[in-house]
């Protein structure tokens, strides 16, 4: 694992939780923390997507690395809402995924919706554009139970397979970026939009299994390590160019 300027530690105002785990959480965002990958050296790096206030999250990869953080996330409790422009690429995902639990559902319109601390959501855009957080969400679940807020405790996951013209603009409002096998142009847009220059030599050499990490802190890499059984459901946690 590589690192390059993160902030001091912070405790997870929302959980209980030992110095290792602290030791390995990527940014300060608090509540429970979702295992994206592992270190070179076999550790979990539990990174908290979920927290009391909307959450942004890009991902800059292909669709099965947005797949393995949506099955990742519901290993916390979180409830995935699915918009995208091609939803029999998430049929099958949404149908084994998730078994007789109903987490997963496919929604017309990625708006976020209010979960809980126990019961977050992941509201995840796949080739569309996430409205403004704040707004009811479209065919949220009846029983995740009582809600925080608007848009408390949901996390917006924006899957973009290629950079446009608007996407500077999308990555400078993340809380967090998520990238997976980026030319040099993209490395070199992501580390600019985040203000993290320095992240631009760490993502150009990312190999094709491993993730990087970048907030405003700084970034962090590793590698996916997707179980046998992810592999079963998503296939290879690769990058593949989109369908035209």
């Amino acid at each position: 694992m590589r690192t390059t300027g993160l902030p001091a530690r912070s405790a997870l105002g929302t959980s209980l939780t030992d110095a290792g785990t602290l030791d390995a959480v990527l940014v300060p965002l608090g509540g429970a923390g979702v295992v994206l990958g592992r270190s070179a050296d076999g550790r979990p790096q539990p990174v908290p997507l979920f927290r009391p206030e909307p959450t942004s999250v890009v991902l800059l990869g292909g669709r099965a690395l947005a797949q393995l953080v949506a099955f990742r996330s519901m290993a916390v409790g979180a409830r995935v809402l699915v918009s995208t422009a091609d939803p029999a690429r998430w049929t099958n995902f949404a149908h084994l995924g998730a078994g007789s639990s109903g987490d997963v559902r496919l929604t017309p319109r990625p708006v976020p919706g209010g979960g809980t601390a126990t019961v977050p959501h992941l509201v995840v855009a796949d080739g569309v554009l996430p409205d403004v957080p704040g707004q009811p969400a479209a065919d949220v679940p009846d029983d995740a139970g009582p809600a925080g807020g608007p848009a408390s405790w949901s996390t917006t996951l924006t899957v973009l397979g290629q950079l446009t013209a608007d996407s500077r603009d999308l990555l400078a409002g993340a809380d967090l970026v998520l990238v997976q096998s980026p030319t040099p142009a993209e490395a070199r847009t992501v580390a600019a939009a985040l203000a993290r220059p320095e992240a631009e030599l760490p993502l150009s050499r990312l190999d094709p299994e491993e993730i990087g990490a970048v907030t405003r802190h700084g970034v962090r890499t590793w590698s996916s390590a997707p179980t046998s059984v992810e592999r079963w459901l998503i296939g290879a946690v690769d990058r593949r160019p989109p369908r035209r």
